[in-house]
């Protein structure tokens, strides 16, 4: 059963309605007079030459001289008649009645509904005038007011008082500032990244490849290499401590770092740089190159261990280039076994920062199939149906290739016998 004290919707729009009527009778008791007297000067009665405007204006669409432009004609005086009679009574005109306003009256036949029309026209603009001065007037309170509250001091606004002492409250001293997000977030990931630089694992990025690369591989690097600096600057509680090798300072690499880090030193974002090879600076033993086409594959992880990530494109550079390297310097080299758990579609590619993140949730979690599950999308593998597709089209290749091959072999065969 519902409750008798609760306001049905009609009620609820009755008592809206009556909220609004008792605005309007209290807007009409305090500033009607005021409004009066504010326009005595500008209301005039609609003379000839006003309605031989409006005639001109309106009648363009009426052939002159017919029935309907003498009607339209007659209408127009009628408004024109109206408006002076309650302008002389009462004043609840506006003050001035434009041409759409009677354009809109000429569409209303009976008197009475024109005069309902032109008092309705003379409420609105009322209104308008009477909203505008409640603003006012409240500006002006509020003024006022202030000034009161604050005319023992100089000013409103400031720190210390006429007697030179510290004030407290709005506009003045307060005991709490003001820290933006982004300043804490770049607080905690600096001092994350400075604990990493002093205590943390060490990861080398080999721009030794750097000569082989063109334009656009160098800026595929530097996005890769973007992505990971974000990646272990946001994303992780333990951040490596991150090493640049092999870079040249005057290489286009330095340049885009440049770029990147608008400006600013590497040392003052904790990363080294330097020209000379990583064998010069760690020791022999304890690095391991990570390397997609390296033939063994990462099964453990060791947080002493020096791991370094070539700064290349691996689906641009020539496989036995980012292997000489390494292979004639004997550092270990190891790769991240997707071998093992299936393939990819064609066109990607794991680069640095892929090899980041499943690197740094290996560690973490000790699992090398969650790590690359997780970063990985599903999106990447190649699926049973596809893999046996692509196997049969490969035997029909094939076996195409041998037929057409023993084709050849019996075309020469023939044209030997038949020159013997």
């Amino acid at each position: 059963v519902a409750n008798s004290e609760d306001p049905t919707p009609d009620h609820k729009k009755l008592q809206s309605k009556r909220r609004v009527i008792l605005s309007d009778i209290t807007l009409k008791i305090r500033h009607e007079d005021h409004f009066h007297n504010s326009r005595l000067n500008y209301l005039e009665a609609i003379d000839h030459r006003l309605i031989q405007h409006w005639i001109d204006t309106l009648c363009v669409d009426v052939e002159s001289g017919s029935k309907a432009y003498d009607r339209r004609c007659r209408k127009i005086k009628a408004i024109a008649e109206i408006y002076n009679k309650i302008l002389e009574k009462t004043y609840h005109v506006p003050t001035r009645l434009r041409d759409y306003h009677v354009r809109e009256l000429l569409e209303v036949d009976v008197d009475r509904e024109i005069a309902e029309q032109i008092r309705y026209l003379y409420d609105l603009e009322f209104k308008r005038w009477a909203e505008k001065h409640k603003r006012k007037e409240i500006v002006f309170h509020n003024k006022v007011r202030l000034d009161e509250k604050n005319s023992g001091h100089s000013s409103r606004i400031g720190l210390f008082d006429a007697n030179n002492e510290l004030m407290y409250g709005l506009w003045h001293n307060t005991l709490f500032t003001r820290i933006k997000p982004s300043a804490r977030r770049q607080y905690i990931t600096r001092t994350r990244l400075r604990a990493a630089a002093l205590f943390g694992q060490k990861l080398v990025i080999d721009f030794g490849y750097e000569e082989y690369l063109n334009g656009i591989a160098a800026k595929q690097v530097m996005t890769f290499l973007a992505k990971l600096y974000e990646f272990n600057k946001y994303h992780l509680t333990d951040s490596y401590d991150l090493t640049f090798c092999n870079l040249n300072p005057n290489g286009p690499m330095s340049v885009a770092l440049n770029n990147y880090f608008v400006g600013h030193p590497l040392h003052e974002y904790y990363i080294q740089t330097t020209a000379d090879s990583y064998l010069n600076h760690y020791d022999y033993d304890k690095l391991c190159y990570i390397c997609p086409q390296a033939d063994e594959p990462l099964t453990s992880y060791d947080n002493d261990t020096v791991y370094i990530l070539p700064a290349v494109c691996h689906h641009r550079l020539d496989p036995p280039l980012s292997m000489t390297r390494v292979k004639l310097e004997g550092i270990p080299m190891k790769r991240i076994p997707v071998e093992e758990y299936g393939s990819f579609r064609d066109g990607f590619h794991l680069e640095m920062a892929e090899h980041l993140e499943i690197l740094s949730h290996f560690r973490d979690n000790n699992d090398m199939t969650k790590a690359m599950a997780y970063y990985l999308p599903q999106s990447v593998w190649r699926d049973e149906r596809q893999v046996l597709t692509e196997d049969q089209e490969a035997i029909k290749r094939m076996f195409y290739m041998k037929k057409i091959g023993s084709q050849r072999k019996l075309k020469i065969y023939r044209s030997v016998d038949d020159k013997v």
